[in-house]
């Protein structure tokens, strides 16, 4: 196909560089909407150029002048005070006559294609009088001055720059040395524009390439865009085949997505597990790691890291996963979900939040809170400076100040509160010390010193210990209560021991049966003397306990014995306290009876003796 025309402008491709500036809000400053540029190319009068078929116009390749203003955010380029500039584009400030370059395109969003920049030049901490010198790089200095200062002075010029070859401009300051700042809010760059202003003839050829359809009508040259699968649209595509069509790259290079010129996303790729990296530009996977993630977070000087293999960080700031010993395969599966200034050394541990919790060793867990531990397979689930360590599978669900030492042991909340032995428990409370293996320790200041110690502490602000292993000590000052009901009662003035039956221990040690007459039935009248006799026929003798031994000595009938003579109780092994007075109190008025009827007797015997000792005389 052949083709004439007037003029085609050539368009320049824009590149994109990682953004070395660190951007800053300014205060804008007017920039002219368009920027003439030096001409590059001669356009030959027409039919006389020597390499022109004949009667074809010459095609002239040219930028389109004027090249419009591009605007952007206001962004500083350049500090030489420091500021969080480094290297090309930060200190040490301008020496007097020594030239400095700097690369503009690329950054602050400036296009690879400007060829002029809108510039605010400011001087700072200058040393005597002098004057800014900036022009292209590569290019001749100029013999005119951007702006002039004096020793102390402070003072800023706009100006339209031009940018040298590789877009960069160069800067002298004449005389005295000064700091430099560059702001930018904007740049010039050509546009594509195809002119036919003659009928579609001549001997020029345009061939179509990859990806490329060329197709004239009339007047109208179609340079079609790629096709479905081979370009992402904006909008959308369609059509696309799984494992033929996808978006990525096909080097061993990361790949970055970009907002606002800024990293938010890097895929860097492993031939085992790649890592992904997201949030704030700064956070990273240490070198050598694989399957690492960081979902997002960070910020600066408060960066999110991964240090070790398959390690996890969801979210927050400053929060690490892994024990960064420079190893990377020796603490792996490390997760941190979010929170501030948490760090998870241990292989396969968890954070799920708070701020400066840590965790030391494998499969241990701290949920929340603040300034928590744990270590091996130890568990904290919140709170304020809680500690699950010292032994194995320890924890500490939440409270403040809490310990849980013991292997196996646990603590439920309060403060201050510690479980250094092997499967101790503290519930909660306050000041509370488990140290006994299998021990229990609860309320205020209840201690478990021995083994298999029960020990329950109420709200009184001093110490309840146990004195020996396998003990049950409880400090009730309120008093204590035991029962099947659910109204319990307390009579704190007499009594220490309540229950629900009316059975109670007095504050002077008595214990006192229930005998109200309306918690009895089955009222019988008792033969006295019947239980008399029977009492006389039971066997007491002297006798010691097995388990107290045989220095320990008792009086009293045997259970067995005791049930044959009256058949009270409700059992053959017992004898009820009650029972033993009951028999006790009816024997008694069985023998008071007797005694009666005996001195009845005893009062006729004496009238009778009385009227024969008459009779006699």
């Amino acid at each position: 196909m052949m083709i004439s025309a007037r003029r085609l402008s050539v368009a320049f491709a824009v590149v994109s560089f990682p953004l070395i500036a660190f951007a800053q809000e300014i205060a804008s400053w007017p920039a002219p909407p368009y920027w003439n540029p030096p001409a590059r190319f001669q356009k030959p009068e027409k039919g006389n150029s020597d390499n022109a078929p004949i009667g074809v116009e010459s095609i002239e390749a040219v930028p389109t002048p004027p090249l419009p203003f591009t605007g952007i955010n206001p962004c500083r380029i350049v500090d030489t005070r420091g500021n969080g500039f480094t290297g090309t584009y930060g200190p040490p400030a301008l020496v007097a006559g020594v030239p400095r370059s700097f690369t503009l395109t690329g950054q602050c969003g400036i296009s690879g294609a400007a060829q002029a920049v809108s510039l605010n030049v400011t001087v700072t901490n200058t040393q005597g009088p002098g004057h800014i010198v900036i022009y292209p790089e590569g290019g001749v200095q100029p013999t005119v001055s951007t702006l002039n200062y004096v020793a102390g002075q402070t003072v800023a010029n706009a100006a339209v720059v031009p940018l040298g070859a590789s877009g960069g401009i160069t800067v002298v300051a004449g005389v005295s040395a000064t700091d430099l700042i560059i702001d930018t809010n904007g740049y010039y760059a050509p546009q594509l524009v195809v002119n036919t202003l003659n009928d579609l003839s001549g001997a020029v050829t345009l061939a179509p390439g990859t990806n490329v359809t060329i197709t004239p009508s009339g007047q109208t040259l179609t340079i079609a865009a790629p096709g479905a699968g081979a370009a992402w649209s904006l909008t959308g595509n369609s059509g696309t085949i799984a494992g033929t069509n996808f978006l990525g790259t096909t080097d061993n290079q990361a790949l970055e997505l970009k907002v606002s010129d800024a990293r938010v996303l890097r895929l860097e790729p492993n031939a085992t597990s790649p890592n992904v990296i997201g949030g704030w530009s700064g956070n990273s996977v240490t070198s050598g790691a694989l399957g690492a993630t960081i979902a997002g977070g960070g910020t600066l000087s408060a960066t999110n890291r991964v240090t070790d293999d398959y390690g996890s960080v969801l979210g927050g700031v400053n929060n690490r996963a892994g024990d960064a010993s420079g190893t990377t395969s020796d603490h792996p599966y490390a997760t941190v979900a979010g929170g501030f200034s948490n760090t998870a050394n241990g292989a396969d541990s968890f954070i799920g939040g708070g701020s400066a919790n840590t965790t030391t060793d494998t499969d241990a867990v701290v949920a929340g809170g603040t300034l928590n531990h744990a270590a091996f397979r130890g568990f904290v689930g919140g709170g304020l400076n809680n500690t699950a360590a010292g032994g194995s599978v320890n924890t500490v669900a939440g409270g403040s100040n809490n310990m849980a030492g013991g292997s196996g042991s646990a603590i439920g909340g309060g403060t201050n509160n510690e479980a250094s032995g092997i499967s101790a428990t503290v519930p909660g409370g306050d000041s509370n010390f488990a140290n006994g293996n299998y021990s229990f320790a609860a309320g205020r200041q209840a201690k478990t010193n021995y083994a298999g110690v029960f020990v329950w502490g109420d709200s009184t602000a001093a110490n309840v210990a146990s004195t020996g292993a396998d003990q049950f000590i409880v400090r009730a000052s309120g008093g204590m209560w035991f029962g099947t009901t659910s109204s319990p009662s307390f009579d704190i003035a007499t009594d220490f021991l309540r229950t629900s039956t009316g059975a109670h221990l007095t504050i002077g040690g008595v214990w006192a049966d229930n005998s109200d007459r309306d918690s009895k039935e089955n009222f019988q009248q008792v033969d006295k003397r019947d239980v008399l006799f029977r009492l006389v026929s039971l066997p007491i003798t002297r006798w010691s306990y097995k388990a107290e031994g045989c220095d320990i000595e008792h009086l009293g009938p045997m259970a067995q014995d005791f049930s044959a003579a009256f058949g009270l109780g409700s059992d053959e092994r017992s004898i009820s306290t009650l029972d033993s007075s009951g028999v006790a109190l009816a024997a008694i008025q069985g023998l008071y009876e007797i005694v009666k009827e005996k001195d009845g007797e005893i009062e006729k015997l004496k009238a009778r003796l009385s009227k024969l000792e008459s009779a006699l005389k």
